[in-house]
């Protein structure tokens, strides 16, 4: 009905002013749709949880790293989780994995095997990836890796880098360390 009423006022104004409107029922559209992904993710952490734990031990995953993505031209979202592959039990063995979720036909999600598998996540990702976001088209990550002084557990170096998948392989391409800004306490 909104929608009806909205396409009802643009038939009435001259073409030289829909160029302003444009951007106005872009931005409405995108409005319109946020309450239907956020619905959508809250319903995939428990699929990836499920799809991590069939798979290994001490599985964790900040909801907040699972984002839409475009593979091969269609829509996804794409999720970090970690996880200990085989379930070793030591503090080295939890390591970054990577999620494709698709939509079926009838609107349920589910992981898409040919993306999701461990060894499709290389072992040369940092050890802890917190965020993933897009920038210039590009997936990138901000995360933590060893520095030569670190416990094997802990590791404290803050990186950024770029994530591509490459031969069925999601892949490290660029690294760089974060400068930390120092907190400042104002008296």
């Amino acid at each position: 009905m909104r929608f009806m009423a909205l396409w009802m006022a643009l038939s009435l104004l001259p073409l030289s002013c829909l160029a302003d409107i444009k951007v106005d029922l872009t931005d409405y559209i995108v409005q319109a749709s946020e309450p239907k992904r956020t619905e959508t993710l809250a319903k995939l952490p428990p699929i990836i949880e499920q799809f991590g734990k069939s798979l290994g031990c001490s599985f964790s995953m900040d909801p907040r790293n699972i984002i839409p993505y475009q593979l091969d031209g269609k829509s996804v979202f794409l999720a970090v989780y970690e996880l200990d592959v085989g379930c070793s039990g030591t503090p080295t063995a939890t390591r970054p994995l990577m999620a494709i979720l698709r939509q079926s036909p009838g609107g349920d999600y589910f992981i898409d095997a040919d993306y999701s598998m461990p060894k499709q996540s290389s072992t040369e990702l940092p050890k802890h990836i917190s965020s993933l976001f897009i920038r210039n088209d590009d997936l990138w990550y901000q995360g933590l890796t060893f520095k030569a002084a670190d416990a094997s557990c802990c590791p404290t170096l803050d990186v950024t880098g770029r994530i591509a998948l490459e031969n069925g392989v999601w892949k490290e391409h660029q690294r760089m360390p974060l400068e930390r800004i120092p907190s400042t306490v104002t008296p």
